[in-house]
């Protein structure tokens, strides 16, 4: 896969820098919804039972015509990941939450005329704005109120992440835009946690936690993201 990488990105380099008139650019704003779940491993080994969250991601599409069939673009933008662990033994539900700035290089297929379908893919760079978790705990089987519980993990979550993204829409021409819209699959490649201690703070007092070096969390999600492309 990083042969893959250098390659694409050094075709993507070589392209930026050949005459204009060898080619088209392109640019436009791009926004959607990240279906996003993970696969998790707790510290004791075990694969925990997870839910998607539905997140956010908005950014902006550069590319360029190699052809009437291929282009590359950069797809730089804020996306939000996460998941949600079920409740396990005596662990409540937790809502996970990460913000990156992510940046697919990809390249992508177009066919047709008129209303263009393509296919694209390519591998992700994701660097971490934020990480956090969330948990409930409390209620009447435990004697107290039910309290919300938040910690800022982003100590103990890596800063970077690679993944790949493979995807499929079409393009609806007018005039001298384009408007777009497809459905992505994207994962991570590898664990995007670290050991670390963290706080719980909810309902006036802070909990000491810790995230345990064995634990895993990789991240996968369904993305639906559309936009408008004009010509540079």
């Amino acid at each position: 896969m990083s042969r893959f990488t250098f390659l694409l990105t050094l075709l993507f380099i070589t392209a930026l820098i050949l005459p204009a008139s060898a080619q088209q650019y392109y640019a436009g704003p791009i926004v959607g919804l990240n279906i996003a779940d993970g696969d998790v491993t707790d510290a004791e080994g075990c694969n925990r039972v997870t839910s998607s969250r539905t997140l956010l991601g908005a950014g902006g599409l550069f590319g360029y015509i190699l052809n009437e069939t291929f282009s590359l673009e950069l797809e730089p933008k804020y996306l939000q990941k996460g998941a949600t662990t079920m409740a396990h033994d005596e662990q409540p539900n937790m809502d996970w939450t990460f913000a990156y700035i992510e940046v697919p290089v990809l390249a992508r297929v177009s066919f047709g005329q008129k209303v263009r379908p393509y296919l694209k893919a390519g591998p992700t760079f994701g660097f971490l704005i934020s990480a956090e978790a969330e948990a409930e705990g409390g209620g009447a089987v435990q004697g107290s109120p039910l309290t919300t519980y938040t910690a800022d993990i982003k100590d103990a979550v890596k800063s970077f992440e690679t993944g790949a993204v493979i995807a499929a829409g079409f393009g609806i021409p007018l005039k001298s835009m384009t408007l777009f819209v497809d459905g992505r699959y994207a994962m991570g490649f590898g664990d995007i946690l670290d050991s670390g201690d963290i706080e719980w703070k909810g309902g006036g007092e802070t909990i000491e936690g810790s995230i345990h070096d064995d634990a895993e969390l990789k991240t996968k999600g369904f993305q639906i993201m559309a936009g408008i492309l004009f010509p540079l």
